[in-house]
């Protein structure tokens, strides 16, 4: 977490996105790619408080929010981000084990 000041803090919604399959393979087991999508790929969080500086960004900008990974603004949303990159890549380190 990041502290931001309660007075100065702006509301935002932020968009997580984790991997889109459940299965490395997706459609391996059963031939059909949709039948492993993750249902969970995607959480909103809405009434996230961040810095002020934040509402001049311009649509499909990219920031960074500290600790947590690079975010765009919304190309039609004002003060709605997405995680684009994480800061750790989980799958990469999979990848490696494997």
């Amino acid at each position: 977490m990041h502290w931001v000041s309660a007075p100065h803090a702006e509301q935002a919604a932020v968009a997580l996105y984790e991997r889109l399959f459940t299965a490395e393979a997706p459609g391996e087991r059963t031939g059909e790619a949709l039948d492993d999508l993750n249902p969970d790929s995607r959480e909103m969080l809405t009434g996230a408080k961040l810095e002020g500086a934040l509402t001049s960004t311009t649509p499909g900008e990219v920031v960074q929010f500290e600790r947590l990974g690079y975010f765009a603004a919304d190309l039609d949303t004002p003060m709605l981000f997405h995680r684009t990159v994480g800061l750790r890549d989980e799958w990469a380190s999979l990848q490696k084990r494997g």
